[in-house]
């Protein structure tokens, strides 16, 4: 082999090197550039699935912090529901004996307050039906039961009343009085387990934003 065809022969194996050197770069950074676009892909999936885990969290946190509120806004106003009944029997418990047993005040005065009384009752027994929607807690068996011992009591006032002219209203008196007792204490009981029902909720359910936000 003359130095002609040497040098041709040389310069065709520098280009074949140079090719294969090349082409070996090319797939090097295919490789580089593919595992770059796959790690891409999978902080991106990564970024997505925390983004909506934070809002699926987020609904639930709101969806919870609002039947939270709705069972809460029902207890309380049973609760206001229930006193205003029990504040017109305590009317009547004062007029009542004024006007029938010394001769006292005005007659109407006694029949307007039992017409008001039976009215708060109408109005209690819609907010019983607004807390037998908001919850299923013991405390709405008790809400009934105290429910339907104001309407006992509104009975009793009435047999009370209309039991003077036979001249003797000491037991139907006496009736109404304990059961007057029975529904201060029954409301009393209540709103202490309503309270601490309502704060248990709070806990497990929805947590508080000002805890959230310090």
């Amino acid at each position: 082999m003359d130095q002609g065809e040497a040098a041709i022969w040389a310069a065709g194996i520098g280009v074949g090197a140079t090719l294969v050197m090349a082409l070996v770069a090319v797939e090097t950074g295919r490789r580089a550039n593919k595992a770059a676009l796959d790690a891409a892909r999978e902080a991106g999936r990564a970024q997505v699935e925390a983004a909506l885990a934070g809002v699926r969290l987020q609904l639930h946190g709101l969806r919870e912090d609002a039947l939270w509120q709705a069972r809460r806004d029902a207890y309380a106003q049973f609760l206001n529901g229930v006193e205003n009944v029990r504040m017109a029997l305590v009317h009547l418990a004062v007029a009542g004996p004024r006007y029938f047993e010394e001769g006292m005040g005005r007659g109407s005065a006694v029949g307007e307050g039992l017409t008001h009384a039976r009215e708060q009752y109408r109005d209690l027994l819609l907010r019983h039906s607004a807390l037998r929607l908001s919850a299923d807690d013991p405390e709405v068996a008790d809400a009934e039961r105290l429910s339907r011992l104001a309407d006992r009591l509104i009975e009793d006032f009435d047999d009370y009343a209309g039991a003077f002219p036979a001249g003797d209203p000491t037991l139907s008196w006496r009736r109404f009085e304990s059961g007057m007792d029975e529904l201060r204490d029954g409301v009393e009981e209540w709103a202490l387990n309503a309270r601490r029902r309502v704060q248990e909720r709070r806990g497990t359910g929805a947590p508080s934003r000002r805890t959230e936000d310090g």
